[in-house]
């Protein structure tokens, strides 16, 4: 049975570092020989919506960490 990681924060296309790292570490460790299944749990501003790829688990819109389902 495979383990599964999420990583919590921000993720591209939202454009900052934290999105670049959390993105590049998810991608790294997917592709790794590890059984590992991963995903992300994107941190979003609030009101704004990005078009996230299908690796983007959960969304946690804006300062009051309201989680959309």
């Amino acid at each position: 049975m495979p383990s599964r990681v999420a990583f919590i924060g921000n993720s591209l296309p939202r454009r900052c570092g934290i999105a670049t790292f959390t993105t590049d570490l998810q991608q790294a460790l997917s592709k790794s020989r590890l059984n590992v299944e991963t995903a992300i749990v994107a941190m979003t501003d609030h009101e704004h919506r990005y078009d996230y790829p299908l690796v983007i688990w959960r969304q946690i819109n804006g300062c009051w960490g309201r989680v959309n389902y």
